[in-house]
């Protein structure tokens, strides 16, 4: 509903004409009774001084005419009015009073002449019209006074009004800080007072569910698993920060239909399940937006009790990086069975044979105990590996205390005096490259066990008669320091090249045994570097060799190799 807005001074204006209005109204009426009653008593003094006239006439009538004066006279003095004996001419209507008389002309019975009696004095009539004068003039006071009184009533209370508009809007805004001053008047500060209450409760109620909200909010955005909130229909009504992270969920998708934002079908289904069934599901399955990725999801109906269904929610998490853990767990357990049980199942056979053969062939009991001490020697690299593995796995104990910096030349300089009697024997040459002036941050060992393992995979795996290149450069991108060890063999499949640094992963496992390889070296090369702060890599090309890299943080104070 429109209309035109009624200002506090109009409501004033409007309030005054209000009372005006009645004023006017009672003064009508009280005009119109004054002149209904004056006209009463005069007609009835009227009637007084006719039945008063014809009286004397009958008195004067009935009595001699020598009497007739001092009838008149005394008449007339105890009447309080002046009685004429005048000619049959002036008859009744012969004849006006003059203003400010009452008067009447009667025939006297049996007499030619007629008797005219005028009342001089002030009559009801007179006395009632000067009485209503002066209650017309103290109306007239009373009804200033009393418009004077609407009005300066109206104001005050109208500025009370304004000002409780004035915080009802404040209200509204949101401000419920504000408080609405007190005008003085009883009424007006009782509901000012009441809706101040009324705001300090609100106020302390919003806080409330404000504090209750954020609390929320920041329990469901710290969590690790996605959270998403859907109504009956599919419409996003929320998602913590996991959810926007893990599938790129915007805040302008919020009231969006699931389906439209997310083209996810599987879990689709697995929501529109729950709803239909009520019956909390939980599931695994290979993700269709996120190629390569296995999410757990849990789905449950959200309810406000327990008949109402508002909705569904659901918790997402990514176990790619866990059942991979479970994998590797899994296969680490196989392999290292595997690779135990084959020498230990080789000393095992030998020590029986010997046990069942004659002695006294030297020649054969050197042969098998040379297989057994071979099989021992194995069974104590694999063991020593996993035990190096294990000591890399607790950072803290890998390096603690003991960190310094090195040349790394120096460093390269005694891997190539470790790894040379194995080249030599492959007619291989080993080559470095590195600035005298490079230096790391390790624990001598670390680094040079990282470097040899590097140096001895290139001897084995390579051809005789070739090369490894061994070189160290400064990356100015990143501050760290790149060591690259480069051999010439047949390269590695692209299809091994993701697994080569887990434990007991061979890519040709008949070979690798047969050379002696434990099938750790490499698991323990990229924990080196990841003690150092570092990490490792390959670039390689079937048929045209491998060159592994491991990047190490170099030292902030470059020293020349003198050390």
């Amino acid at each position: 509903m429109s209309g035109r807005r009624i200002t506090p001074s109009t409501a004033t204006m409007l309030a005054i004409l209000r009372a005006l209005l009645l004023v006017v109204v009672l003064a009508g009426i009280g005009t119109a009774c004054a002149l209904v009653l004056l006209d009463t008593l005069e007609r009835r003094e009227q009637r007084t001084l006719v039945a008063q006239a014809e009286e004397i006439a009958r008195q004067l009538a009935a009595a001699p005419p020598e009497q007739a004066e001092r009838i008149i006279e005394s008449t007339g003095t105890l009447l309080g009015v002046t009685i004429e004996l005048l000619p049959p001419s002036a008859g009744p209507e012969g004849r006006d009073a003059d203003a400010g008389e009452r008067g009447v002309v009667v025939d006297i019975p049996g007499r030619t002449a007629v008797l005219e009696v005028t009342d001089t004095s002030k009559g009801l009539s007179e006395d009632a019209s000067s009485i209503l004068i002066r209650f017309g003039w103290l109306f007239a006071l009373a009804s200033a006074a009393w418009l004077a009184l609407v009005a300066l009533t109206s104001a005050r209370n109208q500025r009370a009004i304004r000002s409780i508009l004035r915080g009802v809007s404040k209200f509204e805004e949101g401000e419920l800080a504000h408080r609405i001053p007190l005008s003085g008047t009883r009424e007006w500060d009782l509901i000012s007072l009441t809706m101040n209450r009324m705001a300090r409760r609100l106020s302390e109620r919003v806080q409330l569910l404000r504090n209750q909200r954020l609390q929320q909010s920041a329990i469901l955005e710290s969590m690790s698993s996605a959270v998403i909130a859907l109504d009956r229909n599919l419409n996003l009504i929320s998602a913590n920060h996991a959810a926007t992270s893990l599938f790129g969920i915007e805040q302008s998708n919020r009231g969006g239909s699931l389906k439209d934002i997310l083209h996810e079908p599987e879990l689709h289904r697995i929501i529109e399940n729950v709803l239909d069934s009520g019956v909390r599901e939980a599931r695994e399955f290979e993700s269709e937006v996120l190629e390569g990725r296995r999410l757990s999801v849990i789905a449950e109906q959200m309810r406000v009790n327990e008949q109402k269904t508002i909705g569904a929610v659901v918790l997402i998490d990514d176990v790619t990086d866990i059942r991979q853990l479970e994998r590797m767990r899994s296969d680490f357990a196989a392999n290292v069975s595997h690779e135990l049980r084959t020498p230990i199942t080789n000393i095992q056979g030998y020590v029986e044979t010997l046990q069942d053969i004659d002695l006294d062939d030297k020649e054969q009991l050197r042969r098998f105990l040379g297989i057994i001490q071979r099989n021992s020697e194995r069974l104590g690299m694999i063991i020593e590996d996993l035990l190096t593995l294990a000591r890399l796995e607790q950072p803290e104990d890998a390096l603690g205390a003991d960190l310094h910096p090195m040349s790394l030349s120096r460093i390269i300089e005694e891997v190539i005096d470790r790894q040379d009697p194995a080249a030599q024997r492959r007619s291989i040459k080993l080559d470095s490259t590195c600035s005298d002036r490079l230096e790391i941050l390790t624990r001598g060992d670390l680094l040079v066990e990282a470097i040899s393992n590097l140096v001895s995979n290139a001897i084995r795996y390579g051809p005789e008669h070739s090369s490894v290149q061994i070189e160290a450069t400064m990356q100015d991108d990143n501050g760290l320091i790149r060591i690259a060890v480069t051999d010439q063999g047949a390269g590695i499949p692209a299809s091994h090249v993701p697994r080569l640094f887990e434990r007991f992963y061979r890519v040709d496992k008949a070979r690798s045994r047969a050379e002696g390889g434990t099938g750790l070296g490499l698991a323990i090369v990229k924990h080196i570097a990841l003690v150092h702060g570092g990490n490792v890599g390959v670039e390689t090309v079937a048929g045209k060799g491998s060159t592994f890299l491991l990047e190490i943080p170099g030292s902030s104070m470059p020293i020349s190799n003198t050390t």
